[in-house]
């Protein structure tokens, strides 16, 4: 039974956006989204789901913005850019401070400002050797004394070093902190901190009742010997499972109506590596901010992807593409893996990866 995905990304930082429990809502939060390309992966690590009746109602609510930890900018309808920002600061301040990001805001424009300061320093100061060099180079071929021409030049490169060595510094901090800024969120998302705060539109279908006592997916799979999860946790730890006999048919088919369901609105299947450098989550805006939910293979300098997306985006990173070949719809399937750091106590019965 397909259901309605669902839209997170405004949730708390240690909530991954990609692993909503709200498996039958529709959540609208535009500061979430990472990507305006035509992209969708399919993630193996999911929510806590459970069993719902096909009649029961969708809500669909525009979630408030949530105070989170900074993380990286990533392409969306709404956007973060330097030069918006130094136009209309006020404007960008208001907007990070909804979702409590705002306290780096002064330091950045501070350092863009001092690096647009010295750069035309520097340049001046590199042409001024230029002319130095010549000097030299003309009063040595006519015979004449240099000297004057020679301390100049050391004057000079003094000075350049000095101003390069500070440029440099003020554009590696700018960037980190550019770095660790989230997209603003949508104007039309409601204040709040939690899920109370959200904004239901309108919810679909009639709410269902039953005569009976429901039984969720895990007590169901249990007594049908389709999920082993005492097995799984003496192996690999708490919230993991063995999936067996017809469940794990279940989810092949699955993958395989999903694909054939994308396949149909132009989407090509990839199945990406899991491995990827550092380059790739920097890229995507999982770095530096989700560091903590990655696993590291420090030996190979390679992450565990936690979402296909990583990979599907590194597909064609460092390329600039025409026109013609737009949109690229991929739909990737892959394992994923993620720590979820700090998600203790939340959502803890039944299956968490699947």
């Amino acid at each position: 039974m397909p259901s309605s995905r669902s839209r997170t990304a405004a949730s708390p930082a240690r909530s991954c956006p990609r692993t909503s429990p709200s498996a039958t809502t529709r959540l609208l939060s535009p500061a979430s989204s990472r990507s305006g390309r035509a992209m969708m992966s399919r993630s193996r690590t999911s929510p806590h789901l459970r069993r719902t009746p096909t009649s029961r109602p969708r809500r669909v609510a525009i979630k408030p913005p949530q105070r989170i930890r900074p993380r990286a900018p990533r392409a969306s309808r709404t956007l973060l850019d330097l030069k918006r920002i130094r136009d209309d600061p006020a404007a960008a301040r208001a907007a990070l401070a909804r979702i409590g990001a705002d306290s780096d805001l002064d330091q950045l424009l501070r350092l863009d400002a001092r690096r647009r300061e010295l750069l035309p320093e520097v340049e001046e100061l590199r042409a001024e050797r230029n002319a130095a060099s010549e000097a030299i180079g003309l009063a040595k071929r006519e015979g004449r004394d240099a000297d004057a021409e020679i301390t100049r030049m050391q004057d000079v490169a003094g000075r350049i070093k000095s101003l390069e060595a500070e440029l440099a510094e003020a554009e590696a901090e700018r960037d980190r902190l550019a770095f660790t800024l989230p997209n603003p969120p949508h104007p039309d998302a409601p204040d709040g901190e939690t899920d109370e705060d959200a904004v239901v539109l309108r919810e679909v279908g009639e709410r269902p009742s039953f005569d009976f006592e429901v039984r969720d997916h895990l007590e169901i799979g249990r007594a049908l010997g389709l999920i082993e999860t005492e097995k799984a946790a003496a192996a690999s730890g708490a919230r993991f499972a063995y999936l067996l006999g017809d469940l794990v048919l279940v989810e092949l088919a699955l993958i395989r109506y999903a694909v054939e369901l994308v396949g149909a609105h132009g989407f090509t299947p990839v199945v990406p590596p899991v491995l990827v450098r550092e380059e790739a989550l920097f890229g995507t805006g999982f770095f530096p901010g989700d560091r903590e939910m990655i696993y590291e293979i420090p030996e190979d300098d390679l992450f565990l992807v936690g979402t296909s997306e990583v990979s599907l985006a590194a597909l064609h990173a460092g390329e600039i593409l025409d026109r013609e070949q737009l949109p690229l719809r991929y739909a990737g399937i892959s394992t994923c893996f993620r720590r979820e750091a700090g998600a203790a106590g939340k959502d803890t019965r039944g299956i968490f990866r699947v």
